[in-house]
């Protein structure tokens, strides 16, 4: 019988705005992450030359190294309901399977949010948070990119968590005459099914793929397993939002985890997963 946690005390003041959202026309790009850069940089600098200012980067193959990343761990520090375990640098190379990456602005300068799960040299896999100025692009990796020029994510203080967290904000405006994005933050203990259907109805969008990084308390699939990990590291694979004429809702979130103790979960969440820290999600419209 499951007996973990469905939710989290945070240690700071409840946020009023349960998800803080951002919109602006849809921008898509498929480029390749350039060897040699760290992958911040690799990222950034495609994206900002397409003229996006926020969003979601998928990423697939390709290899890093030097590579440095972190997993999610128990707190110490009352300040903090979850923190991050040492850092980890596995020697030689280290080959990508899957990640995605938030992408916006920390102190006015590009910068990413980076969880994947990955196979080390030794032939280990593993999964977590990609330390974006400390890990080097060895060999070339697929990207496909989803987000706008008309909003950001921005990093910015959460006295909830007392983290500073990318939050979606207003850039610029752009006229949308096709497919618009919604840069979506989800706050902790909040549903991460029901913030983005509540998210489409308030922009009035019926159907969508929905894309990005995040962490859950204790999650749950599908398929009834579930983890007891308190705090988790999450990306999204393949997601949908459908809002029907009568105002149903269908969602389908599939993710890949690793928790605390550094097992990977995957496959499709069932409903009612709350989030531990945040959720950055790029709502990508589909074209009408």
């Amino acid at each position: 019988m499951r007996t973990a946690p469905r939710s989290l005390q945070q240690p700071g003041p409840r946020r009023a705005q349960r998800w803080i959202s951002a919109e602006g026309p849809a921008r898509t790009l498929a480029f390749s992450l350039e060897p040699g850069l760290t992958i911040n940089e690799a990222i950034a600098r495609p994206m900002i030359a397409a003229g996006f200012a926020g969003g979601t980067v998928e990423l697939a193959g390709g290899a890093l190294g030097p590579f440095t990343y972190v997993m999610p761990a128990l707190s110490a520090d009352p300040r903090y309901a979850a923190f991050y375990s040492q850092s980890y640098h596995p020697p030689g190379r280290t080959t990508l399977e899957r990640a995605s990456a938030t992408f916006g602005t920390r102190e006015n300068a590009p910068f990413i949010h980076c969880h994947g799960v990955w196979v080390e040299e030794d032939g280990s896999r593993r999964g977590g948070h990609v330390m974006p100025l400390d890990t080097t692009v060895l060999e070339p990796i697929r990207a496909r990119a989803f987000g706008t020029g008309a909003a950001a994510f921005a990093v910015l203080p959460d006295q909830e968590t007392n983290f500073s967290l990318f939050t979606p904000v207003t850039v610029r405006a752009e006229s949308a005459s096709g497919a618009r994005v919604i840069l979506l933050k989800v706050q902790p203990n909040e549903s991460i099914e029901d913030s983005a259907v509540a998210a489409c109805q308030a922009h009035g969008i019926t159907e969508a793929s929905i894309h990005g990084v995040g962490s859950l308390v204790c999650p749950v699939f599908a398929n009834g397993r579930f983890s007891t990990s308190i705090a988790t590291e999450l990306f999204l694979g393949p997601s949908r939002v459908r809002i029907t004429p009568n105002a149903a809702a269908e969602v389908e979130m599939d993710v890949a985890l690793v928790d605390i103790d550094g097992i990977i979960h995957e496959g499709r969440l069932a409903p009612g997963n709350v989030v531990c820290i945040a959720c950055e999600l790029s709502v990508l419209e589909k074209p009408r």
